[in-house]
């Protein structure tokens, strides 16, 4: 069994046939998690696939498989482009179903981040699982000289000094996968599949998406 997750960007032009050939049915996805959709498009991807769907504000997730005690619920703290959702459920991992939790953070600034992760605690604290577009930065990722480097290009870019507060806060109760590759065109990572369990952490791999254009993130899948 293989659960997935992938900011897609909109899926603009041909890229829902290119996620469906090049990366739902060549990686043989049963469950994916997705960012920036739209509804119209999880209804047509959902359609192509034979999936099921849900969703809720611009994230959403398709499945093979069957979803249990599914929550999709909109988040009261607005990012900066448009309102967020949340998106839950209990996926059969083995004998047991597992909680797994998603959500897009916003995009420019940490306190942001930060009250929305406090909006949506008690269903992050109940997760066996968090994934998603985090939009935060892993500090261990970095040594001092890369670290460095992308202060000054984020001040020349006028944007917020890289901050990691989310994540520290995050690795209080989940483990993280060691850095691999970026997820995102600027050498960073912001996209995550945290977990509870230790042995989870060698199924967890992040696929490169970004240079064949599928999306400007790279994905993560998880192999149970």
């Amino acid at each position: 069994m293989k659960i997935a997750s992938l900011n897609v960007h909109a899926l603009s032009g041909n890229r829902l046939d290119r996620l469906i050939n090049e990366f739902i049915m060549h990686y043989e996805i049963d469950v994916l998690f997705l960012q920036e959709i739209g509804l119209k498009k999880i209804k047509i991807l959902a359609e192509k696939t034979n999936m099921s769907y849900h969703y809720a504000y611009y994230n959403g997730i398709i499945s093979k498989l069957p979803l249990y005690d599914v929550i999709t619920k909109k988040i009261k703290v607005k990012g900066i482009n448009y309102d967020r959702g949340l998106v839950s459920a209990k996926i059969k991992v083995g004998a047991r179903k597992k909680t797994f939790v998603m959500f897009h953070f916003d995009h420019k600034y940490e306190l942001d981040r930060i009250k929305q992760l406090k909006e949506i605690e008690e269903y992050v604290n109940s997760a066996d699982y968090f994934v998603g577009d985090f939009n935060a930065l892993n500090r261990d990722d970095y040594d001092n000289n890369k670290w460095d480097i992308l202060q000054q290009s984020r001040k020349d870019c006028n944007l917020e000094i890289g901050k990691h507060d989310l994540m520290d806060l995050l690795k209080k109760d989940f483990l993280i996968v060691p850095y691999s590759i970026p997820t995102t065109p600027y050498d960073t990572r912001v996209d995550y599949m945290l977990t509870k369990n230790k042995k989870d952490l060698k199924k967890i791999k992040y696929i490169d998406t970004l240079s064949c254009k599928l999306s400007d993130h790279n994905a993560i899948i998880l192999t149970c």
